[in-house]
């Protein structure tokens, strides 16, 4: 009578990997049949599938790495995408100031869609005219007349057929107010043309100029209470700059003429 042995295992799609076949005895041998099979594995959705589990993301400015797929079909159809089901995943942000700056960038994600709210999440508002749709580049959201303090949600998803993975990007200047470590810290002028000054109570150790991408720029270390950067050779537009001071960040928005 013949008898059979089988195996599964979990491979990670890159590795050779050998089978090894023998009898139970010296004396067993003969002929034999293998059938390999291969099945895909569905990885775990993302935790943030619903308002009440949304990622807290940061106001400096920098990416949020995230991925909608193999998430569940979502019972909240925004107003801009009633056509068909939606997988969508949620963030939210504290407002440190009264503007904000929203941005949301494809990766593999073929059709990028998102909307932001106000409220909580068992009465959300969506706030006016930012809900997005059919996105294939980056788009910005830029924010006023919001609540410093108070929590704002943003939704991103696609259809089942176009989920993949996307940058998040929230950059919100702190409120002045409260703000201890950079207490007695100025810079000017904004918009600037050429050079940036900076001044501080305290020393300076670094700043760092990011474009809205994301991507640094400029980057310049000292130790002085009063320095300088040189913008005049970047192209016209909004740039992050990020101070550092008594193992502080400070985070400020510039306008480049």
């Amino acid at each position: 009578m013949g008898r059979q042995s089988y195996v599964n295992f979990h491979s990670d799609g890159t590795t050779t990997y050998y089978i090894d076949v023998r009898g139970y005895t010296d004396f067993s041998n003969g002929s034999f049949a293998m059938e390999i099979t291969c099945a895909p594995v569905t990885p775990p959705a993302v935790d943030n599938q619903t308002c009440d589990s949304a990622l807290n993301v940061p106001t400096d400015g920098s990416n949020t790495t995230s991925d909608n797929s193999f998430g569940d079909v979502s019972p909240f159809q925004p107003s801009c995408d009633t056509f068909g089901s939606i997988q969508d995943v949620w963030f939210s942000f504290v407002a440190g100031a009264d503007t904000a700056d929203v941005t949301c960038e494809n990766q593999t994600m073929t059709s990028l869609n998102f909307n932001i709210y106000s409220g909580t999440c068992d009465a959300l508002v969506p706030v006016t005219g930012t809900c997005n749709s059919n996105l294939v580049a980056a788009t910005t959201e830029n924010l006023t007349g919001l609540t410093v303090g108070t929590t704002y949600y943003v939704q991103v998803w696609s259809s089942a057929t176009e989920q993949g993975t996307f940058l998040l990007r929230v950059l919100s200047a702190e409120a002045a107010v409260g703000d201890t470590p950079f207490a007695g810290f100025s810079y000017s002028p904004n918009p600037v043309k050429d050079v940036l000054n900076f001044n501080h109570t305290q020393n300076i150790t670094n700043v760092a100029v990011y474009n809205l991408l994301g991507q640094q720029v400029i980057a310049k270390t000292m130790n002085a209470n009063q320095t300088q950067i040189d913008m005049s050779q970047l192209s016209a537009g909004t740039y992050v700059v990020k101070i550092t001071a008594d193992s502080q960040v400070k985070t400020i928005k510039v306008i480049k003429e």
